[in-house]
């Protein structure tokens, strides 16, 4: 299957960006580096109000976050899911961090990704894990 068949992107914010095509790579790469088989995956970029809604609404968190990921597939050698980056949390965030925006935008991207392959972050060791991949995956990108 062509691999624009499988990851799709959608930009859903009224004033920000960033390339699809950009997204669709970085999304394609972490997928073939951590060796999983993608059915669909959509990435929307979406604003603050819209993914606190479904962080509230769907995993009963009233707080704002940079990305939310939900898995749909059961079948655990086939991803079927969808992840949400908050633009206006990386345009926020960037310059604190030292990067650039669309690097930020690909560091919850690549985040949500890792979280599609079954990558946790729920403990101090692990959530050190998953930015050091982070890293690894954006410096393969040439963003960092």
């Amino acid at each position: 299957m062509n691999p624009v068949d499988v990851v799709t992107i959608e930009v859903e914010h009224a004033t920000l960006s960033v390339d699809p095509e950009l997204c669709r790579r970085a999304l394609l790469h972490v997928f073939k580096t951590e060796k999983v088989k993608v059915d669909q995956v959509t990435l929307v970029q979406s604003n603050h109000e819209f993914v606190r809604q479904l962080n509230r609404e769907y995993l009963g968190h009233d707080i704002e976050t940079d990305v939310l990921s939900f898995r749909y597939s059961e079948n655990d050698s086939l991803i079927d899911g969808e992840i949400y980056v908050d633009l206006d949390t990386a345009l926020q965030r960037c310059d604190e961090f030292g990067a650039s925006f669309e690097a930020e935008v690909l560091r919850y991207a690549i985040h949500g990704a890792l979280h599609l392959t079954g990558l946790a972050d729920d403990t101090a060791e692990s959530k050190a894990a998953m930015h050091a991949l982070e890293n690894r995956h954006l410096a393969e990108l040439g963003m960092m």
